[in-house]
């Protein structure tokens, strides 16, 4: 029975760390996209949709349409990704604005290097591609990434700015990233602005990783047990 307790434990941390890869990685079978590795969820790029209103994204969502194979996803799906990509318990983040947004709604910064783009984000960022080169700023050079979503009865946003370098004539900037739920966005959902998208998932290609994992665990259990049976009643006989 001690073999079996072994086994299991061994199978339990193998699979635990094998749904705990990078958060945000490239999808290979799909052009256009970035892969949540906690859900195995595959989102569309930001700056593919950028140019339409959410209801133009979401009319083209049908049989035929440019968006076809895509939805819209819910609150919850957005909130567990990009909270992923946040990872607002990394302590090398710089700071944080707390209600930034509104109550309860912060925005998080961490600065690159000076000469570098290396911020705690960076990695993702590179990954899920941006709406637009930022302008605002003189002398910096950005990039800027928004998107729409729909709440239960509101509608919010998610954003990242992703600053190239520290210092620019004295001045700095840091990159930044929010999950912007602190009021309705709903006002912005015909406007056709090049920073903002429509956050959509992949219809087929969207895997439940939690079921696999059990499943397998299950096995590796049965087998197990099945094989330690076995050699008790072996050496019985």
């Amino acid at each position: 029975m001690m073999h079996l307790l072994r086994l299991v434990a061994m199978c339990a941390t193998t699979l635990a760390f094998g749904t705990n890869a990078a958060v945000i990685d490239n999808e290979d079978s799909l052009a256009g996209s970035f892969i949540d590795t906690n859900t195995n969820l595959v989102w569309m790029d930001f700056g593919i949709n950028n140019n339409y209103t959410y209801y133009e994204v979401v009319s083209k969502l049908a049989d035929g349409g440019e968006f076809e194979g895509w939805r819209l996803p819910d609150y919850d799906e957005v909130y567990d990704m990009w909270f992923g990509v946040i990872n607002a318990s990394n302590s090398d983040i710089d700071r944080v604005r707390e209600d930034f947004y509104g109550p309860g709604t912060d925005l998080y910064l961490d600065a690159n290097s000076d000469g570098a783009d290396d911020s705690v984000w960076d990695n993702a960022f590179d990954v899920m591609g941006y709406n637009s080169l930022g302008t605002g700023f003189t002398g910096f050079d950005y990039t800027k990434a928004w998107g729409l979503f729909a709440g239960e009865d509101a509608m919010y946003s998610i954003v990242f700015d992703d600053f190239l370098d520290l210092e620019v004539d004295g001045e700095t900037r840091e990159d930044s990233i929010a999950f912007n739920n602190g009021w309705n966005q709903e006002y912005l959902a015909d406007d056709i602005n090049t920073n903002l998208s429509t956050l959509l998932v992949r219809v087929t290609e969207t895997v439940n990783v939690s079921e696999p994992n059990t499943i397998a665990l299950f096995t590796v259990v049965l087998c197990a047990f099945v094989t330690v049976r076995r050699r008790e009643e072996s050496a019985t006989h």
